[in-house]
């Protein structure tokens, strides 16, 4: 696990507190010391705490001191103590220890303690981004696990390896794998940059610091070359022709540099820092767009949202930089964003603790994110889940110059060391989905059918398709989505099935079943049944018309006025409770207000007949004169409290 994460440039490497050179302890005194906050104090306040004194000031810094360094159950263990126990707590803590909570796999109690947060703070973003962890820890894992394979880069060290950009066959990135001067917060070597050969998707050879004047004595990380390779951005600390600066709080920043190819000596030179870089605050961590037009980074410049901010800048024709501008809250939170990535599609991958994830830093993006934000349209931010993102810190994600390949580093267990640089190659899942169309009365297969397939969204995909004799159909769709089948015909009512799919066999057509819209009406149908009419009920012992029998009514009176050849015989039944001449009496009275309410809506009362059958046709087998028969329900009664509407005569 990650033990200095938020101290070095490995990971934040831009904010106030998060850089290199950071200053900590308990006393005022050892708070303006230059060593390391949480690393130096942590045996300190476990002393403390474990004596039992459990101030809120010891209970903040020693839950700090573990939730800074990935050491999440132990920051559980006294954030916790710190909500328990103290009345007034300030948000950020709520924040922290939901963090801390679904690093360690709890996402119910996180869930819980994310929500008190979100009602304790006025953080817009933290509302509109908000996704259960729950939701991003179980449904985000079962559609996307599988079609995702990882490689564990055989060049990583038990050191710290990641920040990597593949250029043709080569790989650039950062590492602390050559010994020398050790940098003290994690007490491994300073980062250099090196560059390695590739070999396929998990083999690396050939790795060698790269050529020239970038590496110094101090950190290098995060190359960047230009689209035309002939300059390299990449970051370093505030160390320039053998300068080593720090702002006015004594730490020293982050600035990112350019170099020159000197193509005669295959190397790098011409070391220049950027217009815009400060000894007062950081910048760091460059990419380009495809098209060369734009440089995003991160840093805490003045008007930053939070701890480290998303820029972006014009590259002006000339090659030089314009101002920079900030990314703005849709995307920047109050926490840390950083290590930008645009791939060849305009999308936008970033790192961020500061939106719901799944743990530490996890990657984020924002599809076709330069054009939207050309037209001011609304961002949506998505975790792209496991096996990208994990409970710890997944960040510097990069698409290779080939479809659907890869890298990003991660801390995450089962790795060679500490940061690791992971590759990845996206199989392309697509399903073969097969249908047919019946008839849903008679099930008979509906050629002539038009079959449409629809997004989440309501967007048509694919062109439709229309089945021959067989009332059959197939698509084939990309896995992990859902869609809507939707079949449509001239002669029937459609029908549609909504369809997830994911990455294994499905067994099973499809099965769409249509209602027919034309029929062929004889004598002595039941009006009712061939026009799928909802039967006429009626209370027990009355003959009113109920009101949801006046709306079934209405069809009725519809369809009679459409066709004025039809006539009718109305015909009531009871149930078998009563005697059957009172039955037939009160059949008698329901077939004559059925046959009213229709010549009151203006149906011809020579074209209507009423007949009472009390309880003579039941539907079924309903006899309360059987002693041996169990008793039947009131809705078993009620099947036979109906009126039928008997075609008699076709003018």
């Amino acid at each position: 696990m990650k033990k200095f994460r938020y101290s070095t440039l490995l990971i934040l490497a831009l904010t106030v507190n998060l850089v290199f050179g950071q200053k900590a302890s308990l006393s005022k005194e050892a708070d303006n010391s230059p060593e390391n906050k949480y690393i130096r104090t942590s045996s300190i306040l476990l002393e403390l705490a474990n004596t039992g004194y459990h101030s809120p000031a010891i209970l903040k810094k020693l839950g700090d001191s573990f939730y800074f360094n990935g050491q999440m159950k132990e920051a559980c263990k006294w954030y916790v103590e710190l909500v328990k126990h103290t009345s007034e707590v300030e948000e950020i803590y709520f924040f922290r220890y939901a963090q801390a909570l679904q690093s360690i796999g709890n996402y119910e109690d996180a869930d819980r303690w994310m929500i008190h947060y979100l009602a304790s703070t006025d953080q817009n973003w933290s509302v509109k981004n908000y996704v259960s962890f729950s939701e991003l820890n179980s449904s985000q894992h079962q559609q996307k696990v599988e079609k995702i394979k990882l490689f564990n880069l055989n060049i990583n060290t038990e050191v710290s390896d990641f920040g990597s950009e593949l250029i043709g066959d080569s790989l650039f990135f950062s590492s602390s794998r050559e010994e020398g001067e050790i940098y003290a917060p994690n007490g491994q070597p300073y980062l250099d940059l090196y560059i390695a050969s590739r070999e396929n998707d998990s083999t690396f050879f050939a790795v060698k610091p790269i050529q020239g004047k970038i590496n110094t004595r101090y950190h290098e990380s995060s190359a960047a070359l230009t689209p035309d390779h002939k300059s390299l951005y990449f970051t370093r600390n505030n160390f320039y022709r053998n300068r080593y600066r720090t702002a006015k709080d004594r730490v020293n920043k982050l600035k990112i540099f350019k170099a020159s190819k000197n193509i005669d000596k295959n190397l790098w030179d011409k070391i220049e820092p950027l217009g815009f870089n400060s000894d007062e605050y950081s910048v760091a961590h460059p990419c380009f767009n495809p098209e060369g037009t734009k440089m995003y980074f991160a840093s805490d410049m003045p008007g930053s949202f939070g701890h480290s901010d998303l820029y972006s800048v014009d590259v002006l024709p000339d090659g030089t930089l314009g101002t920079p501008t900030n990314l703005g809250p849709k995307i920047n939170t109050e926490k840390q964003e950083t290590f930008p990535f645009i791939n060849s599609n305009g999308d936008l991958f970033f790192a961020s603790n500061g939106l719901p994830g799944m743990g530490g830093l996890d990657i984020f993006v924002v599809r076709n994110f330069e054009s939207q934000m050309t037209a001011n349209d609304e961002l949506r931010i998505d975790n792209p889940g496991t096996p990208i993102n994990s409970s710890q810190d997944d960040f510097g994600y990069h698409e290779a110059n080939e479809p659907n390949v890869g890298f990003f580093t991660s801390n995450r267990q089962g790795g060679k060391g500490d940061d690791d640089i992971y590759g990845f190659r996206i199989f392309p899942c697509y399903k073969t989905i097969d249908g047919l169309v019946k008839e849903k009365t008679k099930g008979n297969f509906v050629s002539g059918t038009t079959v449409k397939v629809f997004d989440q969204t309501g967007s048509q995909l694919l062109d439709s398709l229309e089945t021959g004799e067989s009332g059959r159909f197939s698509f084939e769709l990309p896995c992990y989505s859902g869609y809507l089948i939707r079949a449509a015909h001239p002669h029937y009512i459609g029908d549609e099935a909504q369809l997830l799919v994911h990455d294994k066999t499905f067994e099973k057509d499809i099965e769409l079943s249509l209602t027919p819209d034309n029929h062929r009406i004889t004598e002595d149908m039941d009006l009712a049944e061939v026009l799928d009419i909802s039967m006429i009920y009626f209370d027990l012992n009355k003959h009113n018309i109920r009101r949801d029998a006046a709306i079934e009514l209405q069809k009725i009176t519809q369809v009679m006025k459409q066709h004025p050849q039809i006539e009718i015989d109305v015909r009531s039944h009871t149930d078998c409770r009563g005697s059957a001449a009172y039955n037939l009496s009160l059949s008698e009275a329901r077939a004559q207000s059925t046959h009213q309410y229709l010549i009151d809506q203006g149906i011809d009362q020579h074209r209507i007949t009423a007949t009472g059958l009390g309880e003579s046709e039941p539907v079924n087998e309903c006899d309360c004169d059987n002693e041996q028969q169990a008793p039947c329900s009131e809705e078993q009664h009620q099947m036979n409290r109906r009126s039928e509407f008997i075609i008699t005569k076709l003018n």
